[in-house]
């Protein structure tokens, strides 16, 4: 739809997040991976699943000839990241989601409302950073 939307010379830019893509955080970190695959699960299951790395693909189908895509990831720790704060709050919004889908077990405790400080407090007391999911950015021009 995009595609027909736009103006000959047109551009549409879509920027996705891939959360079957992360990588491995420094130092050992196991809460803060038990989180990621609880996104990544959640995305593969309730979504698209690899929507972001899927966007080259999509924007081809569109009737784009030739779209361009990268690929980053944020990484970030310390005792001052927001990162921590970021994933609790995302997990908090697909959380009731996740869990209906079987994806949390039951005797699993998120404690949701303390997982950025446990997240923090895992990160700093191995001196230790966390990478965000990849984000996937692509661009393409109507010809």
């Amino acid at each position: 739809m995009a595609h027909s939307l736009l103006n000959p010379g047109g551009v549409a830019v879509f920027q996705e997040y891939d959360f079957s893509v992360i990588h491995c955080p420094f130092a050992d970190a196991p809460l803060y991976v038990r989180t990621c695959e609880i996104f990544r699960l959640f995305f593969a299951k309730a979504a698209h699943g690899k929507i972001g790395t899927r966007l080259f693909q999509l924007l081809i189908e569109a009737g784009f000839p030739s779209p361009e895509c990268r690929v980053e990831y944020p990484m970030d720790g310390g005792a001052e990241s927001p990162f921590y704060e970021w994933f609790a709050e995302s997990l908090r919004s697909i959380l009731p989601r996740a869990a209906a889908l079987g994806l949390v077990p039951s005797e699993e405790v998120v404690g949701i409302d303390s997982l950025a400080r446990r997240l923090r407090e895992e990160a700093i007391s191995h001196g230790g950073c966390v990478p965000g999911p990849a984000m996937v950015g692509c661009f393409a021009r109507k010809r």
